[in-house]
């Protein structure tokens, strides 16, 4: 792996973790389930990891004002993303 890759991941860590945590509050899982599911989500939507991480984070983050939780306009809208129902 050379610099630059090894800098594209040290700076998307973050961001992909922050994302895990929202996907383990909507969808009730743990942290092994809510990586799972992004990964799959990634290599169906052809999106790097970080990409669509950073997608949900930020769609999470502008709900409208909704806190992210299961039932939430927040879980609802990544859920949206998941299912290629909203831009990203």
């Amino acid at each position: 792996m050379d610099a630059d890759a090894l800098r594209a991941m040290a700076a998307s860590m973050p961001v992909i973790e922050q994302a895990k945590g929202i996907v383990m509050g909507c969808y009730g899982v743990d942290a092994t389930a809510a990586f799972g599911l992004l990964t799959r989500v990634s290599s169906t939507t052809n999106l790097k990891l970080r990409t669509l991480a950073a997608t949900v984070v930020e769609t999470a983050s502008n709900p409208g004002g909704s806190t992210p939780g299961p039932g939430s306009s927040s879980c609802d809208q990544v859920r949206q993303v998941f299912h290629g129902k909203a831009s990203t």
